[in-house]
């Protein structure tokens, strides 16, 4: 859902400023900002998933899992975006298992009527079009043009123009590395939450989802450093929409994020035919 939508923030454990940070919030907020702590304890382990092309890295604060990091290679698996089969939305499960995927993540930002859900933006499901570009929102665009990996790219609305033949599109905010793998909000942005976001890089993408609340910066600052350090290929990253739409669902292993709420469109890993 629209982040700016959001009226609860749930307990945490986030990154702060690059440090991994643990806060614990007493009841409900509408906004939760965070302070860090000192050399808390954070340990980083890379897990076989029993599908080729498809890795699994998993960040634990404090002693607890609290990220998850799916580094996908495109020429081994592919990549779609799945939409409600109706109205009433979807879970991350059931978008999986339709597109008979190995991984899912929630996806883009959508507005909720009642129980009707719709996407914010421009949603592009193989080939179809749905709603228009909305300039306040970034794009994640698969075509024919696409500079990343097997034609995926984060784009701006004014650089649309510039891609033919969409195949899949759909919108969110903000940028959160910007190229060349740059952090790409402010230390303001310091607001906490469950995230989902997904780098694109040369022959790969990586799909984020955290099991925990974290600040945009502190997830930007994330993936800038493991860009460095060589564990992902994270030159440009979209954060998706988060709170309470963040879910994630994998078969192999089996790990689940249940997303708080239905959501309109899912991000699916399935192998190639």
């Amino acid at each position: 859902m629209h982040n700016d939508q959001l009226l609860k923030r749930f307990p945490c454990r986030y990154f702060l400023g690059g440090v991994v940070g643990l806060i614990l919030a007493a009841g409900v907020s509408t906004e939760i900002r965070g302070e860090p702590l000192t050399n808390p304890s954070v340990q980083e382990t890379v897990e076989t998933t029993g599908v080729q092309g498809l890795v699994l890295r998993r960040i634990a604060i404090e002693g607890r899992a609290a990220i998850f990091l799916w580094s996908v290679d495109l020429r081994r698996l592919d990549l779609v975006v799945s939409e409600q089969q109706d109205e009433g939305g979807t879970s991350v499960r059931a978008a999986v298992e339709r597109e008979h995927g190995v991984l899912g993540v929630n996806a883009g930002y959508f507005k909720l009527n009642g129980d009707v859900h719709a996407p914010a933006g421009l949603l592009v499901v193989n080939g179809r079009r749905t709603g228009d570009v909305a300039s306040s929102l970034r794009l994640l665009v698969k075509s024919s043009q696409g500079k990343g990996s097997q034609g995926w790219d984060v784009l701006y609305p004014q650089e649309l123009g510039l891609q033919a033949s969409l195949e899949f599109a759909l919108q969110s905010r903000p940028i959160v590395v910007d190229r060349p793998g740059k952090i790409g909000v402010s230390r303001e942005a310091n607001e906490l939450s469950r995230r989902t976001a997904i780098c694109v890089g040369k022959d790969m993408v990586v799909l984020i989802a955290t099991d925990d609340p974290l600040t945009l910066y502190d997830l930007g600052s994330l993936l800038v450093d493991q860009n460095a350090k060589g564990n992902i290929d994270c030159p440009v990253a979209l954060a998706l929409d988060g709170g309470p739409s963040t879910g994630m669902y994998a078969t192999n292993p089996s790990i689940e994020v249940h997303e708080q709420w239905k959501v309109e469109n899912v991000l699916v890993v399935r192998p190639k035919p």
